[in-house]
């Protein structure tokens, strides 16, 4: 199996794949050959999105997978506010007011999680996957 990636027109990754060596004239000119998996550190393509090319190689771009990282952060926080609104609305009808402040600061403090994430310390794939509030886990 011949596997080829290369810049797309939209200027993401795209790989071309074929098992006939005759079909080599459909490799674009500026494609690099890749096994699997394609970045090492990134094993399950996880991070797909964040991919570029660069002298002949792919690596990823830290900022990009900082943004699919914070992404699938928020995905889980608001998930968690979905839930707590619902208890929220349960505590509310009961007429339990306590409740109803108590978990307004916990939705609060979900609002404000991605404040106190230090990405600073960000110098691999690996620093950015270790990245999980406590409150969100």
């Amino acid at each position: 199996m011949y596997n080829f990636a290369y810049n797309n027109k939209s200027g993401r990754i795209s790989v071309i794949s074929f098992s006939d060596p005759k079909l080599m004239y459909r490799v674009p000119k500026d494609s690099i050959k890749i096994s699997n998996p394609v970045v090492e550190e990134d094993p399950s393509s996880e991070y797909w999105d964040s991919y570029i090319i660069k002298d002949k190689k792919i690596i990823i771009d830290l900022e990009k997978a900082k943004e699919i990282r914070l992404n699938y952060l928020k995905n889980i926080r608001n998930n968690k506010l979905q839930q707590l609104d619902t208890e929220q609305l349960i505590a509310l009808g009961r007429g339990n007011s306590d409740e109803v402040k108590e978990l307004e600061q916990i939705k609060q403090t979900l609002r404000d999680i991605f404040d106190k994430i230090n990405w600073s310390f960000v110098k691999s794939l690996y620093d950015i996957r270790h990245i999980l509030p406590p409150e969100l886990a």
